[in-house]
This record gives structure tokens, sequence and C-alpha cells, in this order.
């Protein structure tokens, strides 16, 4: 194996240089020497980071049914300083990984092979970034958006479109944010593995609290394109007092063609899409035409949701 996910690698940033003694306990037996795990800081872009090399034999390479790979996990995990949570956490992501590529293949998860997702390259992936936020003492993730990305790529199963399918599952199945790649790049290749995304749509939260900052670090990726660093930041802080509820904002818009029965759908639909309130208020338009105000209390996340809506009014209300 190359290189790890970027997830795992963030992770291990700080963890890296106050727990160096022992971070071979959370590896598997085949990584069994100095060689085989490296965790060197280096340059990217200008960004100092943590990138994880690990190097494992072939039958670490194999894939497993998931029944048989969450056993890989339960045995791994119970064999290392690792207990409770870690497992739990660990299983919990890739039960959703395995939803999302059953989804793809029109298949159930006990019938599903994992490919590239059934590897100790993705465990160790995994529970390397599981661990090493137990370590940290992390109780809660936050993530901003992610990048969508643009261009195919190889995998197990031919050339895939950028983000893959499992990638693009795992964004719908979690209701996550996209934003486009930056600068907006013809092919940037694919941005966000389907590892990366269990990891983070299992973990986080999609929306940024006001923190106070005590640590930060960065895990890089192997590929090093011209337009960006290709890197992941983590930052580990504590939420300060009446920030976690987040800002929430009012959306109007003026509707001169609808009829009862669509506000009634629009009402219902917006309550189920997570709107804390909704009404419609009566106006007049262009000519002293009736129509109709739909407006909306809505959380950061919502608010920022692709929509075809068009939005005259956007007051901060918290």
């Amino acid at each position: 194996m190359d290189n790890m996910a970027q997830g795992s690698a963030c992770a291990l940033v700080i963890w890296d240089n106050s727990l160096r003694p022992s971070h071979h306990d959370l590896w598997p037996r085949w990584v069994s020497s100095e060689s085989d795990l490296r965790v060197p800081s280096r340059p990217q872009r200008g960004v100092l980071g943590t990138f994880v090399h690990v190097e494992l034999d072939e039958q670490a390479r194999k894939t497993h049914q998931f029944d048989d790979f969450i056993e890989t996990v339960r045995v791994f995990v119970h064999s290392r300083p690792l207990r409770g949570s870690p497992f739990r956490r660990s299983t919990a992501i890739f039960r959703r990984m395995a939803e999302a590529e059953a989804r793809v293949h029109r298949t159930t998860v006990d019938h599903l092979h994992l490919h590239e997702l059934g590897t100790l390259d993705t465990l160790i992936d995994v529970v390397g970034s599981v661990a090493g936020l137990e370590h940290l003492g992390v109780e809660r993730v936050f993530a901003s958006p992610f990048p969508m990305g643009t261009g195919v790529f190889r995998s197990a199963h031919g050339v895939l479109p950028v983000p893959s399918p499992a990638t693009s599952a795992l964004f719908t199945m979690a209701d996550a944010p996209i934003v486009q790649a930056p600068g907006n790049p013809v092919r940037t290749g694919e941005m966000v593995t389907p590892t990366v995304a269990g990891i983070i749509t299992t973990l986080a939260e999609f929306r940024q609290p006001t923190m106070a900052m005590q640590a930060h670090g960065y895990g890089l990726g192997s590929r090093d394109p011209k337009e960006y660093p290709n890197v992941l930041g983590l930052w580990v802080g504590e939420i300060l007092e009446g920030s976690t509820t987040g800002g929430l904002s009012l959306l109007e818009t003026n509707l001169d063609d609808s009829t009862g029965e669509v506000l009634g759908y629009v009402h219902e639909r917006l309550f189920e899409l997570g709107a804390r309130d909704v009404w419609f208020t009566p106006i007049q338009m262009k000519k002293n035409r009736p129509a109709t105000m739909l407006c909306a209390i809505v959380d950061e996340l919502m608010r920022n949701r692709p929509s075809t809506w068009s939005c005259v009014k956007r007051p901060r209300l918290a």
C-alpha cells in the first residue's frame, strides 16, 4: 500500500508527535517494523503536514465479505489497547460504507464483496483515524462541505467518474453539503475517496460551531496537484458555551402562481427537510394581483443546500 487515506493521516498529525512510542500497538501484525510504517512530516504547496505510509504483505491485500471483514475489525481492535468506542465507531463506519456499496450494486450487505473497501488497507485507514481521535480526546467532529472533484479514475470496477458512485451514495445518505473544487479546474481527479467519505459522514456534523482552538495539524494526500495543496486540516478545541445551536436564517420568496395544494405540500416538505418554522403571508404583487410570500426559518446546513428557490432576503437571526 502506497499511502493511507487523508482522514487517517490527519487524525495522526498531532497524535504522532505526542504518542510516538506506542503508535505501533495500533497497527495489525502485518506491520511489524519501522520500515513498514512511516509517518514523516513534509511540506506540500507551502503546507507542512504528515504523510502516512504503510507497507502491507500479500495476505493483507486480500479482500473480504462484509461479515468476515467486521470480524477482522473486531479481532484487530480488541487485540490492541482499544476498547468500546473505537470498535463501535469503526464498525459504524464500515457498515455505512458497505450500505453505500450495496446501494450502488443493487444488492444487500450480506451478499456484498467489498473489493478495495474490504482490505487491511481500509481497516488501517479507518481504525487509525478513529484511534487518533480517541487519543486526542475528541468527543464531537464537525466538518466543512466536501469538494466535488471532476474527471475520472481507475478502480477495481474499471474507469469511474469523480466522485465515485460509492462516494456519491455516501454523500446522499448523509445529506452532506458539497462545493466545487478550488479554482473550478476541469479535471481534479478523485478528491474524496469512499473511505474518507465514510469516516466523515459517520462521525461528523456538517456545521461550524464557535470554538476555542487548542491545536491543529494537516494530513497529506499522495497526489501533489499544482492548483491547490492536497491536504486535510484537523483543528482541535473546545466548543464555546452557547455556540452549539448554530446560526439561523430567514428565507423568503414571493410566489404568484401556486395553488393551495402546492403550498400545502411545500409547507409539509420543508418541515421534513429540517426547517424550524414555515409560514405564508398574503401579499400584493404587480398590478395589485394577490400572491403569497413563503417564509422559512432554517439552520446553516439547510440554508446552504443547493436549491432552485430565488431567495430575496436572508437576514441573520442568531
